[in-house]
């Protein structure tokens, strides 16, 4: 099993590399080492939203492929980032039936 990766670790790793460069090059992170390191939190994805780049039928839908593998990355909690993406929708779909 891998361990959890915090900011910290992905920082030590980067100094790590700049000491052991002898050139230029570029190191690419995804999934949560990015958002660790972007620091994106749920005010980052109301504004994606806002701005219309998803639709929560989309983001419902992606969750829903996506959630039978979620046991395949010890460091999430699939129950907790359920109840963490139906609260979003709900949110929406609140503020959204308000403002109309």
């Amino acid at each position: 099993m891998r361990s959890k990766v915090d900011l910290q670790k992905i920082e030590q790793l980067m100094k790590a590399l700049g000491r052991e460069a002898r050139g230029s090059g570029c190191i690419y992170f995804t999934g949560g080492a990015s958002a660790l390191l972007i620091g994106c939190d749920i005010d980052d994805v109301r504004a994606m939203y806002k701005q219309k780049l998803f639709t929560l039928e989309k983001l419902r839908d992606c969750f829903s492929a996506i959630e039978p593998e979620l046991i395949r990355f010890p460091a999430l909690d699939p129950d907790l980032l359920k109840n963490r993406v139906e609260e979003f929708i709900d949110c929406c779909e609140n503020t959204s039936e308000r403002e109309q």
